[in-house]
């Protein structure tokens, strides 16, 4: 028999648990009577498997007998392991506990027993779970200001209709272009574009048709030049064009008609279909301004010169409104609005 000083273990918060090499509960402390539903004389004896079923599961069954054969201790974490014993309430509830568990190898008065040390971190897990919890809402709550942000910032210089920047963001990319280019060779073309007879759309088919219409021809002008190029929406059916690079007035003429060849189709909307045209005003950097205002200004000055001619073509601009030989004018074509 094995005297063990039983008054000194009841004393201590936390559970003991002793077993002989054949895995029978010798010791079962108060701290153990007061956490299960199992007293220290009911479980005297028993094997530890049939009190505590987790460890008749292969996997712990063999980590006791591991202790017992190497005298190595182990470790097993509440937290990845979960429950071993269950927690019951004075009405014989059962209460959701974890523990940790401590399982070493002793020996004494010549016994080589297995002590098992058994420490409730259910309040600590539970704590630690909420705090992970709370940082995680504050991850998802911070993931969602940047978000909130980032369309903020988008929102700012971006045309909520089409997408396209707006003018503060298109002013900005002439700028740049003007200060990155200011010492090289290559020029630039700055287009003013406006949808011919764009108020008639709006007055006889509505908004929404006028809406559509604005984000199909954002898209056909998109089509119309590089992906390094720029275009963007001003206001109302007011379109901006940067197009970089510009060598030749031949290659903006080729941008032009492209522009023109997208407004040859018909524009399909809720079953109707819009013969559109447009007009647009071009100026060369730096020929025709040396700063982002007076280029996009002479731009729309050579605009309204076309829309005062006939519409439906586009100018280069010229600082003599009657100079025809610095006038090019390129695809006549009807500016009125017909459905099909």
């Amino acid at each position: 028999m094995i005297s063990l000083p039983i008054d000194i273990l009841d004393k201590l918060s936390m559970g003991l648990i002793l077993l002989n090499q054949k895995q029978e509960i010798l010791l079962w402390n108060h701290w153990m009577e007061n956490k299960t539903q199992f007293d220290a004389k009911s479980v005297f004896g028993k094997a530890f498997s049939e009190v505590c079923p987790r460890f008749q599961e292969t996997k712990y069954r063999k980590i006791i007998e591991t202790v017992i054969k190497t005298g190595e201790g182990r470790f097993l974490s509440g937290a990845l392991h979960g429950s071993f014993f269950h927690h019951f309430s004075s009405d014989s509830y059962i209460l959701p506990t974890i523990q940790n568990l401590q399982i070493e190898q002793i020996v004494f008065e010549d016994h080589c027993l297995i002590l098992i040390q058994v420490n409730d971190i259910t309040s600590q897990y539970h704590t630690v779970h909420q705090m992970k919890s709370f940082i995680k809402s504050l991850e998802i709550e911070n993931e969602e200001i940047r978000q909130a942000e980032l369309e903020a910032r988008k929102l700012a210089v971006h045309d909520a209709l089409t997408g396209l920047p707006n003018r503060t963001n298109f002013m900005n990319h002439l700028t740049k272009m003007i200060r990155t280019q200011h010492n090289s060779f290559n020029g630039a073309a700055v287009i003013f574009l406006d949808i011919d007879n764009f108020k008639i759309v709006n007055d006889s088919y509505g908004h929404s048709v006028g809406d559509a219409l604005l984000q199909i021809a954002a898209e056909r002008l998109k089509a119309s030049i590089r992906k390094s190029d720029v275009v963007a929406r001003l206001s109302g059916d007011e379109f901006a064009l940067l197009i970089y690079n510009v060598n030749s007035r031949n290659s903006i003429i080729s941008v032009a008609n492209k522009i023109m060849a997208q407004f040859s189709s018909p524009f399909t909307i809720n079953g109707l279909q819009l013969s559109v045209t447009c007009s647009f005003g071009i100026s060369i950097y730096p020929f025709d301004g040396a700063d982002a205002v007076t280029l996009l200004h002479q731009a729309d000055t050579a605009l309204y010169r076309v829309k005062n001619d006939k519409k439906a073509d586009y100018q280069f601009y010229c600082p003599y409104e009657h100079d025809d030989d610095l006038k090019l004018n390129k695809m006549g074509a009807a500016d009125t609005i017909t459905i099909k």
